[in-house]
């Protein structure tokens, strides 16, 4: 296996496996399930080397299988109890409840249809979403117990994917927001994330000014998306902590050693994926 090098402080390597990285806010959790997974430790070969999570980017299915199931060794979980949404880059949320404990909920064939976010406070049950430039966003309330992921690209984070996480889990699970942890993972970072004019126009007419986080190079050069920032200033515009916020503020496009890029590598390549759950009490 290639060796991983030391991630930003915010993330590291899981105690068993450079192939997985935990998040910093999330570890004393005894309770919590989590990780977020590089592109190193799999069975892919070529564009998709090589823990490649996606069925839809043209891997062989059996080597995606067989993916999962190391990451599922890695991380202690059963994939019947994982669950997984045709992520549609929008702002729909679905909700998880017992019915989805068995039922292996991560295959083309029975993943949650036209979702970006999933949210539970079933014990037993493992959310997850995959990536290739887009911002991961774990959310983690432990006086609910309840936990959310949601996938957060352009499209997500203009409609407000994490404040609408934010929303539905104090509407459904009664969690106070200041008292939610959020994770925002590895993505495409604004040292890389060029945007046309057309784009930031689009952002200014659908965000309030101060999330406007479109920065333009001195001497007028090119123009940049800063979809961690834009991500906080939601959360924090919902009622989370910044305190409670932690960023990896790992660029994707910059680190393809680490992680899947779709835009650096040019639009064929493979997915990473986060994964968050709350265990089952005898687990603990």
């Amino acid at each position: 296996m290639m060796p991983v090098h030391q991630p930003h402080s915010m993330l590291r390597n899981h105690p068993h496996t450079p192939s997985v990285l935990q998040a910093s806010n999330l570890v004393p959790f005894g309770e919590l399930l989590h990780g977020i997974t590089t592109r190193h430790g799999g069975a892919s070969n070529g564009p998709y080397q090589s823990l490649n999570l996606s069925f839809d980017v043209g891997d062989r299915p059996d080597r995606v299988r067989q993916n999962y199931r190391r990451v599922s060794r890695l991380l202690s979980f059963d994939l019947a109890s994982l669950v997984a949404g045709q992520q549609i880059h929008h702002n729909s949320i679905a909700l998880i409840d017992e019915s989805y404990r068995t039922c292996g909920c991560f295959l083309p064939e029975t993943i949650v249809p036209a979702t970006d976010g999933l949210a539970t406070n079933v014990p037993g049950i493992t959310l997850m979403a995959r990536y290739a430039d887009c911002v991961p966003l774990l959310f983690f309330n432990q006086a609910r117990r309840t936990v959310g992921i949601a996938h957060a690209g352009w499209k997500g984070t203009l409609a407000r994917i994490g404040q609408s996480m934010i929303e539905l889990l104090a509407a459904q699970f009664k969690c106070r927001p200041e008292e939610t942890l959020v994770v925002i993972g590895p993505s495409i970072g604004p040292c890389c994330y060029q945007v046309d004019a057309g784009m930031a126009d689009l952002g200014v007419r659908e965000l309030p000014p101060n999330e406007h986080c479109f920065v333009t190079a001195p001497g007028g050069g090119r123009l940049t998306f800063d979809l961690w920032e834009a991500n906080r200033r939601q959360l924090m515009t919902a009622g989370v902590q910044e305190g409670h916020i932690g960023s990896a503020e790992i660029c994707t496009s910059c680190n393809t050693d680490l992680f899947f890029s779709y835009r650096r590598e040019t639009k064929i390549t493979g997915r990473f994926g986060a994964f968050i759950g709350l265990k089952m009490p005898d687990a603990v």
